[in-house]
């Protein structure tokens, strides 16, 4: 499958564009940096040269000076001189006379140097680029004192031409050469980046046309990338979950509701006969009808509390767990009649012991549907144990005991399954709902479940809330 444009073109050319424009602008600089200060460096060895000349010209010594044109070799006054190549030198009167003491090129005068030799002070200087005989010199002046003179030394500037333009050209090709290596390298990461992404883009393309959500993800590397490919797989992964379940869901949903809504319409046709029925019998069947309706109804009712159960949670907040677990004893109490007996580790003034954050309604619900699930299977005139406790870490768990005939141990793991009935639940009614209604609650509070038998009989099922602050 071919990669989609906006991956194939547009972000390799932008990755290729952006790399190689960082990799140029890079390269102006340090190159211009290091253009002008190896300019700098060299006018600056040049001055000195300048000003080394002139100081042995004043204490008497000679030099050697270049052809005219400062290109052609060297041509030394006497076997003797010593100190840099120049290529002329001359005195400067204060009056503006020129007596050559270098080399045979006569430099021309500016107006400052005249200046300079007619009045400077002693060991003042100055720098001139002049030109002579179609050639361009670079001109110290250095003044003897108030009328004495100066003393000018020069140098030809084309050697000086030659070595900045061959600095230029071995900057520019450097520079270029950097150039050409960073738009391949560019190229080769822009391509292994856009494939990485292509193969993410197709396989996505992929499950959104077919709706395969077992279709592979490729998650390579560490970098960004790697990251999307492994958030990528992840949701796949929590999607086909979300799919099974629903499935599974909708295929017990059915196998539930098909035994009332077989027995309603076959109660429907008998009462079709309703005049050949008895007063008993009309009673009989018209009670069957209610306790049907109302298992449907109940049923309808928690797949509801599941499905929201399984939507965004409710926001959740600081909750005393006192105060629910008697609001719940008390409404179990009035509901059915039975006891229920609460104990809390916050009992009393003591709000931090037992106070938790979470979803108010939904955790209340979740405690109200252990103490209905108690006291459906509990049949005694034993009292339903409504406790809280906290840990050490903080952790809140909230148990629910009672005295029926509890769960054989292999069911033990598997009550908290949507629409699971032991065989000693399969004749009560009920819809195996509840206890994972319980199971969804708890883990939307990345909480956990856990149920056990007791000595003496009964089961215990308990929730367990972890140690988290308000703003957590």
């Amino acid at each position: 499958m071919s990669a989609p444009a906006w991956v194939s073109t547009s972000l390799r050319r932008r990755l290729v564009i952006a790399f190689t424009g960082l990799v140029v602008m890079a390269v102006v600089l340090v190159g211009g940096i290091s253009y002008f200060a190896a300019v700098d460096a060299y006018n600056d060895e040049l001055d000195r040269a300048l000003v080394s000349a002139a100081t042995t010209i004043a204490d008497g010594g000679t030099v050697a000076t270049s052809s005219p044109d400062g290109r052609a070799g060297l041509a030394p006054v006497d076997a003797d001189s010593t100190g840099p190549i120049i290529s002329a030198a001359q005195n400067l009167s204060p009056d503006g006379a020129v007596t050559p003491a270098a080399g045979s090129i006569e430099l021309p005068v500016t107006r400052e140097s005249l200046q300079l030799a007619a009045a400077g002070p002693a060991g003042d200087t100055r720098y001139d680029e002049v030109g002579a005989g179609g050639a361009e010199y670079r001109v110290y002046t250095v003044a003897g004192g108030p009328g004495r003179g100066a003393l000018q030394v020069a140098r030809n500037l084309a050697r000086a031409d030659e070595v900045l333009t061959r600095i230029a050209v071995v900057t520019l090709l450097a520079g270029l050469g950097v150039i050409v290596l960073a738009v391949v390298a560019g190229s080769w990461i822009a391509r292994h980046i856009s494939r990485r992404l292509a193969a993410l883009s197709a396989a996505a393309e992929k499950v959104a046309r077919t709706g395969d959500l077992s279709i592979p993800i490729e998650a390579v590397g560490h970098d960004e990338v790697g990251s999307l490919g492994t958030s990528l797989r992840t949701m796949l992964t929590r999607l086909r979950a979300s799919q099974n379940a629903q499935q599974e869901l909708v295929q017990n949903a059915g196998h539930e509701l098909r035994t009332p809504i077989t027995s309603l319409r076959t109660n429907a046709r008998v009462l079709r006969r309703l005049d050949e029925l008895s007063v008993a019998e009309r009673s009989e069947l018209l009670d069957d009808v209610d306790t049907e309706l109302r298992e449907l109804t109940g049923l309808v009712n928690e797949l509801i509390e599941l499905a929201t159960a399984t939507r965004e949670p409710e926001v959740q907040q600081s909750v005393r767990l006192s105060t629910m677990i008697e609001r719940v004893a008390d409404r179990t109490r009035r509901r059915t009649g039975r006891t229920v007996t609460t104990t809390s580790a916050g009992q009393g003034t003591d709000v931090t012991t037992d106070t938790v954050v979470a979803a108010p309604h939904a955790l209340e619900r979740a405690i109200t549907n252990l103490v209905d699930n108690a006291a459906k299977f509990d049949r005694g005139e034993h009292p339903i144990l409504l406790t809280t406790s906290l840990d050490h870490a903080g952790a809140q768990t909230i148990e629910v005991a009672d005295r029926g005939p509890g769960v054989p141990p292999e069911d033990l793991e598997r009550i908290f399954d949507r629409f699971h009935r032991t065989d000693t639940a399969r004749s009560l009614p009920g819809s195996g709902l509840g206890l994972a209604i319980v199971r969804e609650i708890a883990e939307q509070h990345h909480g956990t479940v856990r149920a056990c038998n007791r000595a003496g009989g009964g089961l215990t099922v308990s929730i367990t809330l972890p140690a988290r602050s308000p703003a957590g």
